[in-house]
């Protein structure tokens, strides 16, 4: 099912974030869990809009771009 898709997306991105913060590339103290959970909640509401789009290919790059730059830089001005 979708959800269970969804649970086991969840559960690898703990265990890469985990690895991250043992190995220093991500920071000390994270809420693993919520984190992952985070994340994986935009990549699936970007596939949930990109199939309701009628041109999806655009819309794939749109979503592809605003949540790697989330994940990447955050949203505020520097």
């Amino acid at each position: 099912t979708l959800e269970r898709m969804h649970d086991l997306t969840v559960l690898a991105t703990q265990q890469y974030l985990r690895n991250g913060v043992a190995k220093g590339f991500m920071r000390a103290g994270i809420d693993v869990e919520v984190t992952a959970r985070a994340l994986m909640a935009m990549v699936f509401e970007g596939c949930r809009q990109v199939m309701r789009e009628a041109v999806p290919a655009e819309a794939s790059q749109r979503w592809i771009h605003a949540v790697t730059a989330i994940i990447m830089d955050g949203i505020t001005v520097e």
